[in-house]
């Protein structure tokens, strides 16, 4: 059975769910911890609860090539498989258009599935930002 999810806006309360489990806010990284804490303090943080457990957040950069860009999406660990990734996506999909963007490593197979899942189309590579790991961006028309 999936679980009951909200989406919300991002309290301090749940900021603090949220930056200890992102892997490099939890790892001690003071750039994604300013980045999520910024994110939350200018609205564009939305963050979902299942059962009353925080279980994901989504970031939004509004300023990408003139587009809403997806800048982050993360679920907590225990919690993935559950749609919860893809309940996010979609609340971006509905807050925002008629063009938006993201991308994830080539290493993020999953996050590659959620987004081919939900029609969103790859639109280019970028090599050099994260060694060996090139970054795909996706777009899609709403």
């Amino acid at each position: 059975m999936l679980p009951a999810t909200s989406l919300v806006p991002v309290t301090c309360a749940l900021l603090a769910d949220c930056l200890a489990f992102d892997h490099l806010a939890a790892g001690g990284s003071v750039e994604r911890r300013r980045e999520m804490s910024e994110a939350a303090e200018h609205g564009r943080m939305r963050v979902a609860v299942a059962n009353g457990d925080t279980a994901g957040y989504s970031v939004v950069a509004p300023w990408f090539f003139d587009a809403p860009f997806l800048a982050l999406l993360d679920v907590k660990s225990a919690m993935r498989g559950q749609g919860i990734g893809s309940r996010l996506l979609e609340d971006f999909e509905q807050a925002h258009g008629p063009r938006v963007l993201t991308s994830t490593n080539l290493s993020n197979a999953r996050m590659q599935r959620l987004l081919r899942h939900r029609q969103w189309a790859p639109c280019g590579m970028l090599t050099g930002l994260d060694e060996g790991d090139p970054e795909i961006f996706f777009t899609k028309q709403l």
